[in-house]
């Protein structure tokens, strides 16, 4: 841009092959974790399991900003990565009881939901009591978007919950296991089965 190279020296250098994380929390591990942690973290960790949102964007969020009658969380352009504003409902119960308990009667409508600025080293030292090995707190992203997809949700509208322009981000967070297999199987056999009938009737 400032003319002060005649050429890209970056020309002709490979890039790493980018090493595609797909670790998930199971309910199992969630469970432990919500055993083993108290007060502001637990109620972060809960949050980002069933919603997928970013610590930033849960740290961030504002009371203004929790709509508990349509039970939406309104983000900002200016809180989200990508600088598009987006509505992320609830999704679970559990959620709706979290901002219910700190939100208090009357409804606080100013300040922070959260006051902590990180909760990186008491979320790994419960990883650590708990023999949870090789989990990151983004990780959570990648277990809501699977969850999501897994109860039924369209990819348009898991995208539009986690923030994600494009199919491929979808399928990079979205991780197909063996019970999606075992699922597939199952069906295609359900299918087959009709199709018997349906030939045998004919018959």
């Amino acid at each position: 841009r400032e003319q002060l190279l005649d050429k890209n020296p970056c020309v002709g250098v490979k890039c790493l092959k980018e090493k595609p994380r797909n670790r998930i929390c199971t309910h199992e591990e969630f469970e432990a974790l919500k055993a083993e942690l108290k007060g502001d973290a637990k109620d972060i960790v809960t949050i980002a399991y069933y919603t997928g949102m970013r610590f930033g964007e849960i740290v961030g969020l504002e009371w203004n900003r929790v709509d508990f009658k349509n039970r939406l969380l309104h983000l900002r352009g200016v809180d989200t990565k990508n600088g598009e504003p987006r509505k992320v409902p609830f999704l679970s119960r559990a959620v709706g009881e979290i901002f219910e308990r700190r939100g208090g009667n009357p409804r606080r409508i100013h300040g922070r939901v959260f006051r902590v600025k990180s909760v990186r080293n008491v979320f790994k030292r419960a990883c650590k009591r708990l023999g949870i090995k090789n989990l990151r707190f983004h990780d959570f992203r990648h277990t809501a978007a699977t969850n999501l997809r897994k109860a039924g949700v369209d990819t348009a509208t898991v995208m539009k919950i986690c923030g994600w322009k494009s199919v491929a981000m979808f399928l990079r967070y979205n991780e197909v296991d063996d019970s999606d297999l075992e699922r597939a199987s199952a069906a295609i056999a359900q299918v087959e089965g009709k199709l018997s009938k349906s030939e045998a009737v004919r018959d």
